[in-house]
């Protein structure tokens, strides 16, 4: 009964992060929910850049100032 009562405990946890694009305080990040591998389109303040990320959270910039490279928003495109 007890490691049933752990696991109620540790779910909500490991769900907290939104699907999608998202900024913490340091980083932005995308949470891939679906299965498989993800094909991003990743939206600066100038240009983009493609990249394909595992199910999970994916780091895609660490802290820094980036200036026009700063990320807007990153989006699925297709699987990859």
């Amino acid at each position: 009964m007890l490691g049933v009562a752990a696991l109620a405990v540790v779910a909500p946890a490991a769900s907290a992060a939104p699907c999608g694009y998202y900024k913490t305080a340091d980083y932005d990040m995308y949470n891939h929910c679906g299965p498989g591998n993800a094909y991003l389109q990743i939206d600066q303040v100038v240009g983009n850049y493609f990249q394909c990320v595992g199910p999970g959270n994916t780091i895609l910039r660490p802290p820094g100032d980036y200036g026009i490279w700063e990320i807007t928003n990153a989006f699925y495109l297709r699987r990859c």
